[in-house]
């Protein structure tokens, strides 16, 4: 044979095979797909105690994957209620900062009942000293003596555990902040009931009037603070979205979920083997299911380094963009469909 004739026939069948090599590459290169927020931020109601808030990014292969989180838990370990916020609807569009939950423990309530049962206490002892009584005066501020050290015991107490839950991350700092200034409140509270109790063994003077009134200004002063605190702690949204929220009936429940106003991604899990098939830029087809709607064109965002499993299967995990925004959640199958790049096939050859 011609040797020209011998290498063209050669270089055909390379091109040729290349061709075949990268059209068989192109239809290997699939897989499931799920449409996932660019950015998600949700309130879970953990169903014991904690409400835990968390900020999610769906670009990262195998992804959503955790940015930031964090828990809320009432002092003492107390059970706690969340609510959504007051007029937040499903579809409404919410800016960074607005408020989204609120989170109350369920002991506020008894906080604020102790604490008009002291202001009522100091408003019979003015009474009654303005009337010149003493035994009862006397009794009552031994009593009180008594109250604020039990207090200012468990107050102390309280503030150890929850150092003990900042240290291990189960709360935030501010909680142990919050826990030392209620021990130095509580013991000054136990202070100026022993002063008080001093004072009503004494004659009784106008400064016996003075000190009752000061009292009563901390007592109302913290209950102020108390019935502010039965609204709840206010949780604000980091990013700028749309609302959706899930009602569960499980234990672990979202109570809030705000996508982000970044176009959705697609996730892709294929074939381990595949990996070396996709470049990034490459364009993808991703046909969803037949009640989400028509097949969307795309490009590869990011290629997984890493291998995981699904359905007991290795795989790699592709990020695609979407040309037009998709309902995140939205299922179906994705296809690379390749550059069509003859160095490909030639490589193979």
């Amino acid at each position: 044979m011609n040797p020209l004739r011998l290498v063209l026939a050669v270089v055909a069948v390379g091109i040729l095979l290349g061709l075949v090599g990268w059209s068989l590459g192109a239809g290997r290169v699939e897989g499931p797909a799920r449409v996932e927020a660019a950015t998600e931020f949700r309130v879970t109601d953990q169903g014991d105690g904690r409400v835990r808030w968390t900020l999610l990014d769906g670009r990262v292969p195998g992804g959503p994957v955790v940015v930031s989180d964090g828990v809320l838990q009432a002092d003492r370990g107390d059970p706690v209620v969340v609510e959504v916020a007051k007029g937040l609807k499903a579809g409404q569009h919410v800016d960074i900062g607005a408020d989204v939950a609120h989170v109350t423990a369920t002991r506020q309530d008894e906080d604020v009942s102790a604490l008009q049962a002291q202001l009522q206490a100091v408003h019979a002892e003015q009474a009654l000293l303005l009337a010149g009584g003493r035994p009862e005066a006397v009794a009552r501020a031994r009593q009180a003596v008594d109250v604020a050290e039990a207090s200012l015991a468990r107050s102390q107490a309280d503030l150890a555990h929850v150092r003990d839950l900042s240290e291990a991350g189960a709360v935030g700092a501010w909680s142990a902040e919050d826990a030392g200034l209620q021990v130095a409140v509580q013991r000054a509270d136990r202070d100026l009931a022993i002063a008080s109790l001093a004072e009503v063994r004494k004659p009784a003077r106008a400064e016996e009037i003075a000190q009752l009134q000061a009292r009563q200004a901390v007592i109302q002063a913290r209950l102020n603070a108390a019935q502010s605190r039965l609204n709840g702690q206010a949780l604000t949204s980091p990013i700028s979205g749309t609302v959706t929220m899930t009602a569960g009936e499980d234990i672990i429940s979202t109570v809030v979920s705000i996508i982000g106003e970044d176009t959705p991604v697609l996730q892709i899990a294929v074939s381990e083997a595949a990996r070396d098939l996709v470049s990034l830029g490459d364009p993808v087809r991703f046909t969803p299911t037949a009640s989400a709607g028509s097949p969307v064109d795309g490009r590869v965002l990011a290629v997984g380094s890493m291998a995981g499993t699904l359905g007991g299967e290795p795989v790699v995990w592709l990020v695609a963009t979407l040309d037009q925004p998709m309902a995140v959640g939205a299922t179906g199958r994705a296809r690379v469909l390749g550059t069509g790049s003859f160095s490909f096939g030639l490589g193979v050859l």
